[in-house]
């Protein structure tokens, strides 16, 4: 490999590192549907930041799944 060659590609290696460790930092999740069915209202938001210990949920299904 060139010299030239080798400087790209630690370049982008270090580019891609550095925007991986700044996505993770920065992560956001799009609800791209059309009624916003992954979307938590304020409400919602408000109710689980007061929240401090886990937090279990039990659901009853019938029928096929």
């Amino acid at each position: 490999m060139k010299k030239s060659n080798s400087k790209s590609v630690i370049y982008t290696v270090v580019i891609l590192i550095i925007l991986h460790l700044v996505s993770n930092a920065f992560f956001y999740r799009f609800d791209l549907t059309q009624d916003h069915r992954y979307t938590l209202s304020n409400a919602s938001i408000a109710i689980i930041k007061k929240i401090k210990d886990p937090l279990f949920i039990k659901v009853y299904l019938q029928g096929d799944m």
